[in-house]
C-alpha cells in the first residue's frame, strides 16, 4: 500500500540535497525502520557527491554540469527506492510511514455526484417489452442504477431495473403496451447521488 510518496522529479540539485538530508535525519535511529534499503550510509554518500557536484557545476563547465546531473539521478533513484522500502515496511500504518520524512500521499477528494439530467424514456421500437432509457453522463460516476415503477409516478412503487456503466440502459421484461415510470441515480467514490427526474413511456 502506498502511504507516502517520494515526489522528487521536479526538484533541482539543491532541493534534492535538502530533501535527502531531511529523510536521512528522520530515519536515522528510527525504530520503525531498522534495516533501510538502500542503506542510509549509501544515501548520505550520494547526497555528499551531489552537493559537491552542484557547487562545481556553478562554474558552467559542461563536464561539471553532466556530473551534477548524473549525481542528481543517483540520489533520486536511491530516495525513490527508500520510499518504496518505507511503504512496504509500514504496511497500512500512515502514522509510521510519515516518521520517515517522506510526504503522505494525498488522495483527491471524491467528486460530489449530481443528479443525472436529460433523463429520457424512449419507445424501443422492435424490442417487445422494452423501454430505452438515456441521460447525460455525471462527472465522478462509475455506474448508474435505473429504477422502474408501473403507472402513475406519484403512486408507483419503484424497483431496481438494472445497472449500467454507460449513460443509457435498455429496460426489458416489461409488459407490452403498459405505461412505466423511470428514474436513475449515479454511484461513485462519493457514494450515491440524487435521483434524476422521473420520466414515463409505454413499453414496446
Amino acid at each position: 500500500m502506498k502511504l507516502v510518496k517520494a515526489d522528487l522529479h521536479d526538484l533541482n540539485a539543491t532541493q534534492m540535497v535538502a530533501k535527502g538530508e531531511h529523510v536521512v535525519e528522520q530515519m536515522t535511529g528510527n525504530a520503525n525502520f531498522l534495516t533501510p534499503s538502500p542503506t542510509l550510509a549509501s544515501v548520505t554518500t550520494a547526497i555528499d557527491v551531489l552537493r559537491i557536484a552542484n557547487a562545481e557545476a556553478e562554474g558552467g563547465a559542461h563536464a561539471a554540469i553532466d556530473a551534477r546531473d548524473l549525481a542528481l539521478v543517483t540520489v533520486r533513484d536511491l530516495l525513490t527506492a527508500l520510499c518504496a522500502y518505507v511503504n512496504f515496511t509500514s504496511g497500512t500504518d500512515l502514522a509510521v510511514a510519515i516518521t520517515s520524512g517522506f510526504e503522505p500521499v494525498r488522495e483527491p477528494a471524491p467528486i460530489a455526484l449530481e443528479a443525472p439530467v436529460n433523463m429520457r424514456a424512449m419507445y424501443a421500437d422492435g424490442y417487445a417489452g422494452c423501454v430505452d432509457t438515456k441521460w447525460r453522463h455525471v462527472a465522478g460516476a462509475t455506474i448508474y442504477h435505473v429504477f422502474v415503477g408501473e403507472g402513475d409516478p406519484a403512486a408507483a412503487k419503484f424497483t431496481l431495473a438494472g445497472a449500467s456503466t454507460r449513460a443509457r440502459l435498455r429496460v426489458s421484461g416489461l409488459e407490452r403496451g403498459k405505461v412505466y415510470s423511470f428514474y436513475v441515480v449515479a454511484l461513485g467514490a462519493a457514494g450515491v447521488g440524487p435521483a434524476s427526474e422521473i420520466v414515463t413511456n409505454r413499453a414496446a
